[in-house]
């Protein structure tokens, strides 16, 4: 059966609701809104979850305040410790910034 096949069988269930859990954040737009589209029945609600958000609002994490950077370097005891944490949670900023903070 191919992938074509298996959405197709879903979308003959006419499901109430599909919910996609955070499989968006694996796949480009336009491939999840096909695979979407190609389950969708009559009445079908979709919803998904966004685990990574708060990497991109601004406001939703201590690395997002600069003043606060000596507590997160005490939090993990040692600079290169603490530029990690932040590249966790922010994986665009360069250390360079990070030490001019």
């Amino acid at each position: 059966m191919s992938n074509m096949e298996v959405l197709y069988e879903i979308k003959s269930l006419n499901a109430a609701g599909i919910d996609w859990s955070n499989v968006q954040e694996y796949l480009n737009l336009e491939s999840f809104f096909e695979m979407a589209k190609a389950c969708d029945g009559t009445n079908t609600i979709h919803s998904l979850h966004f685990m990574g958000w708060a990497r991109f609002v601004y406001g939703t994490d201590l690395v997002d305040y600069p003043n606060e950077f000596d507590m997160i370097k005490r939090i993990a005891h040692e600079e290169d410790e603490a530029y990690q944490l932040i590249k966790h949670k922010r994986p665009y900023l360069r250390q360079d910034y990070l030490v001019s903070i």
